[in-house]
C-alpha cells in the first residue's frame, strides 16, 4: 500500500495542501476531482517526486519514498505534453526513453499507441491528440506499476479515448494501479474510486454519484463517505 501522508504546500502566502492523505491499493483506478486551481496537479506532482512538500510524507509499506525511488515507482503523465517542439517525435522518445534506461528500439508501447506511423515527424507538426500518444508513451515506458496521469484525455478524439482507457484496463489488469485528475464524467465512471480535494484535503466520496451529485460536491464540499 501507498500513502499520501498529511501533505502541506504553500507559494508564498497561498496555501494550496493542508493536510492532504490518501491511501492508494494495488489495482486502484483513482480519480480525483476538484475546481480549477485547488491544488490537483500539486498534489500529483509531490506523489511522483517531482516536488517536495512543505510537510509530509510518501510511503510505500512502512516507510518514506526516498528520491532516487519515485521513478522506478511511478510513471507520469502531465498535464502539458513534455515534448520539445523542434525535435522529432523519435528524437524526442529516445531522450526520454534514455534518461530511464529504456531500450527505445522495437519498444511494444509505439506500435500499440499508433506512434510508429509518424516516429520521423517534428513535434510541431503534430495534433493534440497525437502530442498526448507520444507523452503516454513516455509515461508507461518504464513500466511502472503505479501510473499517475494529470488530465489524460486532453485534446483526445472520443475513439483515442476508448484506445487509451482500453490500455488502462490491460495495465490494471496486470497489476498496475492508476491515479488520474480530471473533469470529465466517463472518466469518473471507469474508475474505481473518487476522491474530492477541496481546501487543501482530500475526501473520498461515492464512486456512484450521479453527475448533479458531483457538481453539488464540488460546489458544496460534499460529505466524508
Amino acid at each position: 500500500m501507498l500513502k499520501l501522508d498529511k501533505i502541506y504546500k504553500s507559494y508564498g502566502r497561498a496555501h494550496i495542501l493542508n493536510g492532504a492523505s490518501l491511501e492508494i491499493n494495488k489495482g486502484d483506478c483513482i480519480a480525483i476531482i476538484g475546481g480549477n486551481g485547488c491544488g490537483k496537479t500539486t498534489l500529483v506532482q509531490i506523489l511522483c517526486g517531482i516536488i517536495r512538500a512543505d510537510k509530509g510524507r510518501v510511503i510505500n509499506g512502512s516507510r518514506s519514498v526516498e528520491k532516487g525511488e519515485f521513478k522506478h515507482l511511478f510513471g507520469y503523465l502531465p498535464q502539458n505534453d513534455p515534448l520539445i517542439d523542434e525535435l522529432s517525435v523519435k528524437d524526442n522518445l529516445k531522450l526520454w526513453f534514455s534518461s530511464m534506461g529504456v531500450p527505445f528500439k522495437n519498444h511494444p508501447l509505439l506500435k500499440k499507441l499508433k506512434i510508429d506511423t509518424y516516429l520521423n515527424k517534428p513535434v510541431n507538426k503534430l495534433s493534440g491528440g497525437m502530442k498526448r500518444r507520444v507523452s503516454l508513451c513516455i509515461a508507461m515506458a518504464n513500466e511502472a506499476p503505479i501510473l499517475v496521469m494529470d488530465e489524460p484525455t486532453t485534446a483526445l478524439d472520443i475513439v483515442a479515448k476508448d484506445e487509451m482507457w482500453a490500455m488502462l484496463s490491460e495495465y490494471m489488469s496486470g497489476g498496475g494501479t492508476v491515479v488520474l485528475t480530471t473533469h470529465n464524467y466517463d472518466e469518473i465512471k471507469n474508475c474505481t474510486r473518487l476522491i474530492l480535494m477541496k481546501n487543501g484535503v482530500l475526501k473520498e466520496i461515492n464512486k456512484d454519484a450521479t453527475y448533479n451529485e458531483i457538481v453539488e460536491y464540488l460546489n458544496q464540499g460534499g460529505k466524508n463517505e
